[in-house]
């Protein structure tokens, strides 16, 4: 199937956004939407992996994202090194809190981000 849809479970104490994460394999786009934090993080790595395999720019829409910490980030980060010399993660559409937190790690050294 072209596209997978994965809704990690949540496990933390509640109040936020369950994400959902939509990955297109032969578009090379996750679209997410919600929390990506300490606790879809490992959700986000599995629904992603297959991405890994092959080469080419991966695409992640993150115009639906209400919540991004340093886990997420990091899931974010390690997908850019899984592909690194085969492409490169572009974040487009970042919400502006996701915004925010890309800017004050300066995600721009190892990710492309893209605000259109």
């Amino acid at each position: 199937p072209r596209y997978r849809e994965r809704r990690p479970r949540r496990t933390d104490r509640g109040g936020g956004h369950p994400m959902r994460c939509t990955v297109d394999v032969e578009g090379r786009t996750i679209r997410l939407h919600g929390d990506l934090d300490l606790a879809s993080a490992p959700g986000f790595d599995r629904a992603v992996a297959p991405l890994t395999d092959l080469p080419g720019d991966i695409v992640i829409e993150m115009d639906g994202v209400d919540f991004l910490d340093s886990s997420g980030l990091r899931s974010v980060f390690d997908l850019a090194k899984a592909i690194e010399g085969r492409g490169r993660v572009v974040v487009r559409r970042p919400t502006p809190q996701a915004r925010r937190v890309l800017e004050l790690v300066r995600a721009e050294l190892l990710v492309e981000v893209r605000p259109d």
